[in-house]
C-alpha cells in the first residue's frame, strides 16, 4: 500500500482510509468532547465519526498511538483534514507554556489530547448562537436536525453537511424552531441572512486584525452574538487564539481556583491576557474541559 510523508507525518494507506504516524498531543475523546464542536459522534472507545466542511471521516486512536482516518483519501488529508485537525501546531510547546502553576498543570494533563479544530466559519457562527444558555447534547441535537433538514448529502455516509448560510436565510423562524433552537430562531435567520451577503474571506481577515476586543465587537453587531459567543466563534473557527470565552464553567473554575483575580469578567480578561497572551484560547479550553468534568 502507498505511503508518503506530509509535513513530518507518516501517512500510510489502509483498507478504507489512512493511518497516520507521528501525530502527537491528540486524543479523539479529548478533542471531540471538549465543547468546541457538535457533529462528532462516538462510535466506540477513542473512535468518532464526524462531518466537517462537506467531508466525513471516522477518526480513531489505535493501540500503538497511530491515528486512523477511515473514509479519507490522501488528497483529502492534505487538502482538508490536516488543517482542520490543526496538525501544524506544536501543542507540546503550548502546554509547556500555559501549564505554569499546579492548577493549569492538572487541567493540561486532564485534557492533554485536545487540539483546537479549525472549523468552517458559517457553521461555527450558527452553532454557537445555538449554544447560548444551552447544553452540549441539546446543541448537538439541534445542529444535526438543521443539517438533516437543509444540508446537502455527504458522499460515503448517510449524514449531511451543514447547510449554506444562504439556505438558512430562506428558512422560516417556525421551521427553525422545529429543530429545537427555541428563541434563537430569529437570531439564526437574521445572522445567516446578513453573513450570506458578506464576503466571508474579507470578514475573517478583518477579525484577525486589531485587538481581540475589536474583533469581538465586530461580531457582536450580528443578532444573537454576545461577547462569549463572539469569543467562541473567533477561537473555534481558528481565527484568533488570544480570546478567552467565559461561560458558567469557566467563571466557576476561575472563582474556585483563582479567587484573587476572578471578581469580574474584565478582571479575568486582564489577568489571562497578561499571563497567557496569544495562548489564552488554549488555556481556556484546558480549563473549560477540566471544570466541566471535575467541578
Amino acid at each position: 500500500m502507498a505511503e508518503f510523508n506530509y509535513k513530518g507525518i507518516s501517512v500510510k494507506e489502509c483498507p478504507g482510509g489512512l493511518v497516520l504516524s507521528g501525530v502527537s498531543d491528540f486524543i479523539p475523546s479529548h478533542t471531540f468532547t471538549c465543547g468546541q464542536c457538535f457533529r462528532w459522534h462516538e462510535v466506540d472507545e477513542e473512535s468518532y465519526h464526524g462531518v466537517a466542511g462537506g467531508h466525513s471521516a471516522r477518526i480513531s486512536m489505535l493501540k500503538d498511538g497511530a491515528v486512523e482516518l477511515l473514509g479519507v483519501t490522501g488528497e483529502e488529508f492534505r487538502g482538508y483534514w490536516y488543517n482542520y485537525l490543526d496538525l501544524d501546531t506544536d501543542y507540546a510547546a503550548i502546554k509547556e507554556a500555559v501549564a505554569d502553576d499546579g492548577i493549569m498543570r492538572e487541567a493540561v494533563h486532564y485534557g492533554s489530547g485536545i487540539r483546537l479544530l479549525r472549523q468552517e466559519f458559517g457553521e461555527t457562527v450558527i452553532s454557537f448562537i445555538i449554544s447560548a444558555n444551552n447544553n452540549i447534547p441539546r446543541i448537538s441535537g439541534s445542529v444535526e436536525k438543521i443539517c438533516n433538514r437543509w444540508g446537502e448529502p455527504v458522499a460515503g455516509t448517510d449524514r449531511r453537511a451543514f447547510p449554506e448560510l444562504q439556505v438558512l436565510a430562506q428558512v422560516t423562524e417556525t421551521e427553525l424552531r422545529e429543530t429545537g433552537v427555541g428563541f434563537r430562531d430569529k437570531y439564526i435567520k437574521a445572522t445567516a441572512g446578513a453573513l450570506s451577503c458578506a464576503e466571508t474571506a474579507d470578514l475573517v481577515s478583518l477579525l484577525r486584525q486589531g485587538t481581540c476586543g475589536e474583533a469581538a465587537s465586530c461580531l457582536e453587531k450580528y443578532p444573537g452574538i454576545g461577547t462569549k459567543v463572539a469569543h467562541c466563534i473567533l477561537l473555534f473557527a481558528g481565527i484568533r487564539y488570544d480570546v478567552f470565552p467565559k461561560d458558567v464553567w469557566v467563571l466557576r473554575v476561575m472563582k474556585q481556583l483563582y479567587p484573587s483575580i476572578s471578581d469580574t469578567p474584565a478582571d479575568i480578561d486582564r489577568a489571562v491576557q497578561a499571563r497567557f497572551g496569544g495562548r489564552a484560547g488554549y488555556a481556556q479550553q484546558y480549563l473549560f474541559h477540566y471544570a466541566r468534568n471535575n467541578l
